[in-house]
């Protein structure tokens, strides 16, 4: 999993990281920590379906949906 801070330094990119398919508990801490840090993750070229995401933010905190 690569990481890279945003130019603006408003939140980090996650490069090559294909999120259609389960996260290791590393990369898991690893992105657990960096939110905490950066508060922003950004996640460009993805094409998640909504299991996908949904496994994805789950790893951050509770999912909320309305």
């Amino acid at each position: 999993m690569k990481l890279a801070p945003t130019k603006g330094g408003i939140g980090v990119e996650l490069i090559d990281t294909d999120l259609t398919k389960p996260l290791s508990r590393a990369d898991i801490h690893e992105v657990r920590n960096v939110l905490a840090a950066y508060h922003l993750i950004l996640t460009r070229g993805q094409k998640l379906h909504v299991n996908s995401q949904d496994r994805f933010v789950t790893h951050l905190g509770p999912l909320q949906q309305s």
